[in-house]
């Protein structure tokens, strides 16, 4: 039996009396007995983990050169635990952090006691407790000790009670670093256990002769530690993080996603300008094939003012059935071109869909290549609609001046 284990064990046989965090102090008054003498002859063996401050047995008070009676009746006791140590005494949970600074660390204690809780721990018992504030706290560990072999840089020499982890963003664009300061929060404690199993492996370098990504992984995982911390507060950093430790996740595996996708961002490129490319070409096309057309057009109006000069109704008739042939004719080519802008619509909606859809986990150049990729054929397609409505109309004009002429005449 270790002696803070026999300070618990005789607290507890005093009934658990309150204890003073202050004076780090207990006092009872209870009956004498057995289990009380053999703790008490234990501690009176050892000095370090509890001192008996005063005693008395029957009224009787025992010096600390006198020998502890074996029989009473009446105990009256008062126990000074040691505040040397971690492994000590502690009021509650709140207590417990404040008083022991290695937890910022990552350094769990061997033993304590929380009086609050009636809470022993002891790692060379391997005791198991059914606590999860306890687990939660082991956990807020293991996540700094990993997350620490992680960071580029920290303060492991300095006498500063919790570390400052310095992580430096991968990019070629400018950022100022992430310092992180592990510093417990009561608040965390509320969470619960997070799985952690991706930063115990991405802090660790075994895997990273099998594992063709890992340094792109570790890459990846400080960038978005860096992204998904921006903007909070450097007090709030570490206790935000842990929390929301699995929206982190979400956010790390869909940048991991995206960059495994293509194995780099390259092919996704090449894709929109080759897309751009032929859509651009498909819609200049529609135009080039019915430019020679058009200029029917203006050749229609002469005919159609060349009508005025004839002198006969039947000459008037057949230059104006010419007239609206070419009126239907160049009709029917812009609703064909029409058609086929529409199918080019389609075609680029194929395209572009599944680009669009992952456009939220894209880097930002390339959400930003998509999208004016996009917009400027939505322009283009909205101007060359209107062009075509335009001629379909115009198309028509030098027929509608035809039958004016025509009722002209029979007038």
């Amino acid at each position: 039996m270790n002696t803070l284990k026999a300070v618990v064990d005789l607290y507890r046989l005093l009934g658990m009396p309150e204890f003073n965090i202050s004076n780090s102090l207990f006092s009872a008054e209870v009956n004498y007995n057995q289990e009380i003498y053999n703790s008490l002859k234990f501690l009176r063996s050892k000095n370090g983990w509890g001192e008996i401050d005063s005693l008395t047995i029957d009224s009787v008070n025992i010096d600390d050169d006198d020998e502890i009676p074996s029989e009473g009746d009446f105990i009256v006791i008062s126990i000074q635990v040691s505040t040397g140590t971690t492994a000590s005494f502690f009021a509650d949970i709140d207590d417990f952090i404040q008083k022991t600074p290695m937890l910022n660390k990552g350094e769990f204690p061997d033993c304590f006691y929380l009086t609050c809780n009636d809470l022993y721990y002891d790692i060379d018992n391997n005791t198991k407790l059914d606590s999860t504030i306890i687990s939660v706290l082991q956990n807020i560990c293991q996540f700094i000790k990993s997350l620490s072999k992680m960071a580029h840089y920290s303060n492991d020499g300095s006498d500063d009670s919790f570390h400052k982890l310095v992580f430096l963003k991968n990019t070629n664009a400018q950022s100022l670093p992430l310092i992180l300061e592990t510093m417990i929060d009561t608040s965390m404690l509320l969470s619960s256990c997070k799985d952690i199993q991706l930063i115990e492996y991405l802090s660790s370098e075994n895997d990273a002769i099998t594992d063709i990504h890992f340094y792109e992984k570790k890459g990846i995982f400080i960038n978005t530690l860096v992204d998904f911390l921006d903007g909070i507060a450097q007090k709030e950093q570490f206790i935000y993080l842990f929390i929301e430790w699995n929206d982190f996740l979400k956010d790390y595996h869909n940048n991991l996603g995206t960059y495994l996708s293509g194995f780099s961002f390259h092919k996704v490129r090449k894709e929109v300008a080759d897309a751009e490319s032929e859509l651009a070409e498909k819609l200049s096309k529609i135009m080039t094939d019915i430019i020679a057309k058009l200029l029917s057009i203006p050749v229609s109006f002469v005919a159609t003012f060349a009508m005025m000069k004839v002198q006969t109704l039947p000459e008037m008739a057949v230059i104006y059935t010419g007239v609206l042939f070419t009126s239907i004719f160049i009709f029917l080519v812009i609703v064909n071109q029409y058609k086929q802008l529409n199918v080019i619509c389609d075609a680029k909606k194929i395209m572009f869909e599944p680009l669009e859809t992952l456009n939220k986990s894209y880097p930002d150049d390339l959400k930003k290549l998509i999208d004016n990729a996009s917009d400027t054929f939505n322009k283009n397609e909205i101007s060359l609609k209107r062009h075509l409505v335009f001629f379909g109309i115009l198309c028509w004009t030098p027929s509608v001046f035809g039958i004016y002429f025509l009722l002209i005449e029979l007038t």
